[in-house]
C-alpha cells in the first residue's frame, strides 16, 4: 500500500467528510495501521457496497473483475459506479442503471 493510489483518495474523501467503507482481500490490515477507525472495513465485497452511495474501485482483483452487477445494483443506495481500473462491464452495468465511469474510456 505504500505508493497506492487509495491512500490519496482515502484521504481526500475523509477530509471532504465522506463515510468510506473499504474492502480489499489483501490490503485491509495494513489499512487497518493507517487509517484506524476513521474508516470502516468489510470482509465482503458485497458488504462493503450495501446501502453505499456510490463504488470506487481502485485495485485489479479477481473477485472486483467478477462482481455481479445485479447483486451489487440490489445492494447499493446510489447507483454511481467509479471503475479506476477498468474492470466492468460497462454496457452491463447500464442496462441495470447503473451509471459508470472508467478511467480512460
Amino acid at each position: 500500500m505504500r505508493y497506492s493510489p487509495s491512500l490519496v483518495v482515502i484521504s481526500e474523501l475523509l477530509n471532504r467528510g465522506a463515510k468510506i467503507v473499504a474492502h480489499d482481500p489483501q490490503a485491509m490490515e495494513n489499512a487497518k495501521t493507517i487509517f484506524g477507525e476513521s474508516i470502516e472495513y468489510d470482509d465482503s465485497e458485497y458488504k462493503a457496497v450495501n446501502n453505499c452511495d456510490a463504488i470506487m474501485i481502485l485495485t485489479e482483483w479477481n473477485q472486483y473483475r467478477g462482481l455481479d452487477l445485479g447483486m451489487v445494483k440490489k445492494l447499493m443506495k446510489g447507483n454511481i459506479i467509479l471503475d479506476t481500473r477498468n474492470l466492468l462491464e460497462s454496457e452491463k452495468a447500464k442496462i441495470l442503471g447503473l451509471i459508470i465511469e472508467g478511467v480512460g474510456r
